[in-house]
């Protein structure tokens, strides 16, 4: 993934299955599985980052199950040092 902070850098992502989740529309429960997203910052810089509390926080990313795969809820930052935010539609709910 190329990101965009103060200059343009390379990072790889670890994306692994968190665990699976129930959502519910109008009362229906659907399957979603919770991924986790790992930023791998490379070189000297990943190995400092951890140090200097630079480090990205991990993101979650609910995934309704079946086709299409839907994006159902994500927790990420979307900028450096920013804090965590929800995303998530409307209509689903999880308990």
């Amino acid at each position: 993934m190329l990101t965009a902070a103060s200059k343009l850098r390379v990072v790889k992502l670890a994306i692994a299955l968190e665990k699976d989740d129930t959502f519910y529309v109008a009362g229906t429960p659907h399957k979603a599985k919770e991924y986790v997203v790992k930023v791998k910052i490379g070189g000297i810089s990943g190995a400092i980052a951890p140090i200097i509390g630079k480090n990205p926080l991990d993101a979650h990313v609910w995934m309704a199950e079946g086709a299409p795969p839907t994006m159902i809820r994500a927790e990420s930052q979307f900028y450096v040092d920013g804090p965590l935010w929800r995303v998530e539609l409307c209509g689903p709910t999880f308990r």
